[in-house]
């Protein structure tokens, strides 16, 4: 979502305020849950790895559908702007929910290439956007982004949590 966007519509309702928010934070968690550690341990591992060019040849393919889910995201967050209390649509829910789970199933598969891990916190959200779906019928746009949203802070959250505690783990060894 843009803020040129928001600039055009002439009246802020308390919807369209509440909407733009919950999409400014849905861009700062998911910019979190990639570059958190994501970013340094690809770079870590390019520099570690036998065939850095294979490794780099996934890393950089798995960013295109980063990149797509991303765009994918940032349609759903107009969309929910600019009629935050809009029923959902087929075309919503894959913006809406669809694009976050692509994000995330991309992440996962970066963290697997750069660190061979199955992020815990990524396959039950992933559960919960797909429940999502299935109720998504029954939600506006600004209540459905809201717990897309929700579930992107939690893996947020989650993964800040659980890193310390690897790290004080660590520490104890």
């Amino acid at each position: 979502m843009s803020g040129a966007s928001l600039s055009e519509i002439e009246v802020w309702t308390t919807p369209i305020v509440l909407a733009a928010l919950i999409s400014f934070v849905g861009s700062l968690a998911m910019w979190w849950i990639y570059f958190d550690t994501s970013s340094e341990a690809g770079a870590e591992k390019i520099m570690k790895v036998d065939n850095p060019g294979l490794l780099g040849l996934k890393y950089h393919s798995i960013h295109v559908i980063l990149v797509g889910a991303l765009i994918l995201c940032a349609v759903g967050d107009e969309l929910v702007v600019n009629h935050p209390l809009g029923y959902m649509s087929a075309s919503d829910v894959f913006v809406i929910i669809v694009g976050p789970i692509i994000y995330l199933i991309a992440n996962m598969v970066y963290k697997w290439f750069t660190c061979r891990i199955i992020a815990k916190s990524h396959t039950v959200a992933i559960v919960a956007l797909v429940v999502l779906i299935l109720f998504s019928s029954y939600l506006n746009l600004i209540v459905c982004n809201a717990l897309s949203v929700s579930i992107f802070v939690f893996i947020s959250i989650y993964e800040v949590v659980d890193s310390k505690k690897k790290v004080h783990k660590k520490i104890k060894e």
